[in-house]
């Protein structure tokens, strides 16, 4: 049996616990990222581009492995379809991070000053809703061992409540990156106004797909 398929064997949750912790590999690295892209250190930038695009694959080589090991004919205690689907959601997590990677290495980019705390403030909220997913997924196998019996289901769905809540916060700090960015746009050419607004939809989909992510966990809780 594959070391996915002893995971299955001991709980059905435990290796999608596993591509949730991978995937936050990907997501905790734009830290790095901007730390580098405000410093204007290009060559840093494409070392932790290449460092996300190589844990980015092995989150969807995990998320493989994980498809064909999931009992296809056993039982399971939450209804497969969604497994997947949370599953197709949390990977697009990874996946998204690994946008935003490449793009800022498609074009050197200069961060107004007057932007850089609030960019900064708005990365590390899109981080930390990413951990919250984390800490969602963990409770989630904790209360799965307990059949949802008990306290645990219900952290879970306060988990992913705050999810949401940390979501549209991000969207509240991206409106306010484009509207200070708009606000000095004599200050900036086109192409860079583009390429913010660009950048700044990339980071908070990360943050909407953490929240899909949750949403089927609730959905998994609470059809219990």
């Amino acid at each position: 049996m594959t070391s996915i398929g002893k995971l299955f064997a001991e709980s059905p949750f435990g290796p999608l616990a596993g591509h949730t912790e991978k995937v936050h590999e990907c997501v905790s690295r734009i830290r790095d990222l901007f730390e580098a892209l405000l410093a204007e250190d290009h060559a840093r930038l494409k070392v932790l581009h290449d460092e996300i695009s190589g844990l980015e694959h092995e989150a969807d080589r995990f998320k493989n492995d994980v498809r064909e090991q999931m009992p296809r004919t056993i039982f399971l205690p939450v209804d497969r379809s969604t497994l997947i689907r949370f599953l197709k959601e949390q990977d697009s997590i990874a996946d998204t991070a690994e946008d935003v990677a490449v793009l800022l290495i498609m074009r050197k980019t200069t961060v107004h000053a007057d932007l850089k705390a609030d960019l900064m403030a708005y990365v590390l909220k899109v981080i930390e809703t990413s951990e919250k997913l984390v800490e969602a997924s963990r409770s989630f196998q904790r209360a799965l061992e307990k059949k949802f019996q008990g306290s645990e289901a219900d952290r879970v769905v306060d988990l992913c409540k705050d999810i949401s809540r940390m979501e549209w916060e991000t969207d509240q700090m991206r409106r306010a990156l484009s509207i200070k960015t708009f606000a000095i746009e004599d200050q900036l050419d086109p192409v860079t106004i583009f390429f913010y607004t660009k950048l700044f939809v990339a980071l908070g989909k990360i943050a909407d797909h953490a929240e899909n992510t949750a949403d089927n966990l609730r959905l998994m809780v609470r059809k219990k």
